[in-house]
Parts: C-alpha cells; structure tokens; sequence
C-alpha cells in the first residue's frame, strides 16, 4: 500500500498472512480526508438557506412600510413557459429587474407593471380583499365553515341566521368568550388565463333575423396572478335561450385556484379588528405542478357564421322575437342557433402530468 505523504510513520502494523496492513490514527486519516477534498478541482455545493419551494408556492408576509400584506408566488409555468406569468405590481415596489425589462424594451415605466413571476415580485393584497370567517364575520343562512384545525385554535364558528315561522330573523351560534376567542381572515390566489372566446349576436337583416357567430383570439394569452376575497368557480347558470336572446358573452378567461391563505389573530383580539402584525400566516396550496393548458376546439375550424331567417324580424333589435303567428318559425330559427351555439362553445381546461 502506498504512503500518503506529509505524515508520520504508521502507529502500528498488524501481519495478515504473509501481508502487512500499515494503520493510522483516526484524527490524522480525517485530516488527509479533509485536505483530499479541499485540493479536488471540482465542488458541488447546494443552498439550502432558502429551502426548496414548489411550482405556484406562495409566500405572504407583512410589510410594516404599506401596512398591508404583500404576496410572492414562486414561478410556475404553463405550457412549458411559453409565455411569462405575469403580476401586477405598483411602480414604486416592481422589482428592479421588471424596471430593467421595461427599460430595455422601450416601454415607459407606469404606475402598474406587469413583472414576471421570475423576477420575484411581491403583489400587495388590499384590505378589501380580505375577508372573514368565523368568530366575527357577518353573520349570513349558510356561512363559510371554519376549518378545524382554526376551530381548535379558538376560531368561533360563523353565526347563522336563521328565519324562523313569523318572520322574524334569528342569530344562532357564535358564543365565544371574548378573552379566548381568535379571530379569522381569508383571501384567495387564483391563475387567470386568457384563451380565444366566442361571440355570437342577432340583428335584423334586410330580409328578417341574421345569426352571427365568431371567435376573437388574444394577441398574448400571458397566464397571470390574482389576488381576491373570494374564488367562485366560472359555472354559468344562464340558460341557452337567454345565452341567444341577449347575445352570447364570452369574456375567453379560465381560472385556476392556487391557493387559500388564511390569516389567524393572537388570543383576545377584539372583533372587527384589521389583520396586521401578530398574526400569523397560514397557506393552503392546492396546485403543485407546472400546468399545461388546452381548449376544446380547433380554431381553424370555427368559421364567422352567419344564419339568416327570411320573414322573421326581432323586435327592437334585440333578439326579442315579434311573434306575430309565426311561432313555427321563432323555434326553427332558435333550435338552428342553439345547435350552432353548442357546436362552437369554446372551454379550456388545466392539467398536470402524472
């Protein structure tokens, strides 16, 4: 066995056979480890001071400069990041690399910019869009559930009011002793992504009702984050006939929930009061992942329609039939639309591998 340079001579040999197994002492072996190590050409070194943080994670903290909550959402990406998530951001708080991309694009800074996620922006969260829940918030027939694990922290839950047989309004629940009850506040994280939307409208034509049906696509569909009181999911309740007497409205905007930060008072914290320093700061993420993100129609195959009635006329122009015996022809006219509406609605959806 060779010798390693620059020590003593061993401490001890011990005979195996007719070989000889030369020993050291352990603190001059680690020594040379640590010297073999530091002279290798090449490092690895990991940071783990920030610690690892998953797509879309969120981070809320105070800023006592605002006096408001300001939130960092960790970039994720949509569609392998074809386009940038933006966050609005107020001129004076964008991140200096937001400044530096403007500046180098030649667009003048405003009031509100929009900073990519990867330029670690911090967006305000308004007062106004913090809502309550539990202990304190107003009370209402069916209020928002206090989660257990904030009921167990000394989170009341909400009051219910109730209408009893003579009408009168009844307040039930909610009796928490003011010296132990905490308080509870909630906002919401949501991705809003823009895609192609339909439009469809009536008018009168020179010879009776005209049906017009297209699609308008945006210049940059660019996923973006917002923050909110609430989220409510984009369900409509409007029937089709309506959806075809108003005309068809389609803002071409898909949400996704991120997340639901929750905002818990210390002990004692009189109702009513505003969140603030003290509290602290609890996040439930509901998305993990980079997203793709699709629609359910080839574009090239929607074609500006156009379906024409003879001898139906609408009634002030706006889809409001003159029905004038012909009714025959009012539902002729509504199931050729209606199967043209349903033929070319436009949805997207979100997904994740795996």
């Amino acid at each position: 066995m060779g010798k390693l340079t620059g020590r003593k001579e061993p401490a001890a040999t011990f005979a195996r056979g007719a070989r000889f197994v030369e020993t050291i002492p352990a603190e001059e072996w680690n020594q040379e480890v640590l010297r073999y190590a530091r002279s290798r050409p090449l490092k690895v070194l990991v940071d783990r001071s920030r610690g690892f943080r998953h797509p879309w994670n969120a981070k809320v903290f105070w800023n006592g400069v605002r006096e408001l909550y300001e939130v960092n959402v960790h970039p994720g990406y949509v569609n392998g990041g074809e386009f940038e998530t933006l966050a609005t951001v107020e001129k004076d708080w964008a991140p200096e690399a937001t400044v530096a991309r403007y500046r180098s694009e030649g667009r003048e800074e405003e009031e509100r910019m929009e900073a990519w996620l990867s330029e670690a922006p911090w967006v305000a969260v308004p007062m106004d869009s913090i809502r309550a829940i539990g202990t304190d918030a107003e009370p209402e027939e069916a209020p928002e559930i206090v989660p257990a694990f904030f009921e167990a922290q000394g989170v009341s839950p909400s009051s219910v009011l109730r209408q009893a047989e003579d009408g009168v309004s009844v307040l039930e629940g909610n009796l928490s002793d003011g010296r132990t009850r905490r308080l509870l506040r909630a906002f919401e994280i949501v991705l809003v992504q823009e895609r192609p939307a339909l439009n469809a409208s009536w008018s009168n034509g020179a010879e009776g009702a005209l049906f017009q049906l297209g699609f308008t696509a945006p210049e940059a569909p660019a996923p973006r984050i917002s923050v909110r009181k609430r989220f409510l999911a984009r369900v409509s309740d409007r029937l089709v006939a309506e959806q075809l007497a108003l005309g068809w409205v389609d803002d071409g905007i898909e949400e996704l929930h991120l997340a639901t930060v929750y905002l818990l008072s210390p002990v004692g914290t009189p109702a009513g009061a505003e969140p603030g320093p003290g509290w602290s700061v609890w996040v439930k993420h509901r998305v993990f992942w980079d997203l793709g993100f699709g629609i359910n129609q080839e574009l090239d195959a929607i074609e500006e329609t156009f379906l024409s009635f003879p001898g139906l006329p609408l009634a002030g122009g706006v889809a409001n039939f003159a029905i004038q015996g012909i009714i025959d022809e009012v539902n002729q006219a509504y199931s050729r639309a209606d199967a043209l509406l349903n033929e070319s609605r436009i949805a997207g959806a979100f997904w994740t591998v795996g």
